[in-house]
């Protein structure tokens, strides 16, 4: 397996989570109402699993090794792009934790923030993984030496392994509701 294939595995969990977040944000526009305790597990997911768990791992070892290649093809201007868009995801979920907070303390017009910062990440992610795996992924693969390839994935298996399987069970879990 490819260190991507690992990156691509966990972008189908965020795409079950995105899913989730979908139907919240339809619950929502169907009652009026929010649910405090849902959005603070997913701003969990978010923080831990997408950003520290798995932007981690793209930025910490394959986009930093990338940055010492010679990209070409508009790949380097791509790394940038996806890198950004991971700026862009915290802080839309920095602001929805922040509304989240507001609206489980009373504030009523906490409410439009929550509906505006679940469409941002509804409207980033699944163009995001898109752009990720059909567009970089593999073709960066090329300008990695089989070595570099073979520690990247042995590093990606070793960083936090059990928080992979805690978070694809939260998501199974909320699934179920």
């Amino acid at each position: 397996m490819l260190p991507v294939g690992v990156l691509m595995v966990e972008h189908r969990v965020i795409e079950r989570m995105i899913k989730l977040w979908e139907n919240e944000l339809n619950r929502i526009n169907a009652t009026g109402k929010a649910n405090s305790s849902f959005l603070g597990q997913a701003v969990d997911f978010m923080r831990t699993y997408a950003d520290h768990f798995h932007h981690g791992k793209e930025e910490n070892m394959l986009f930093a090794l990338l940055r010492q290649k010679p990209l070409t093809g508009g790949l380097a201007s791509m790394l940038d792009g996806l890198a950004e868009e991971h700026t862009v995801s915290r802080r839309t979920v920095a602001a929805l934790a922040a509304a989240n907070r507001d609206y489980a303390a009373g504030a009523e017009d906490a409410l439009a923030a929550i509906r505006e910062s679940i469409s941002a990440i509804i409207r980033l992610y699944p163009a995001h993984i898109r752009k990720e795996d059909k567009q970089f992924f593999l073709p960066v693969m090329e300008f990695l030496t089989d070595m570099e390839k073979e520690k990247m994935l042995a590093d990606f298996r070793a960083f936090e392994p059990s928080t992979h399987d805690t978070y694809k069970s939260m998501v199974f879990v909320m699934e179920q509701k």
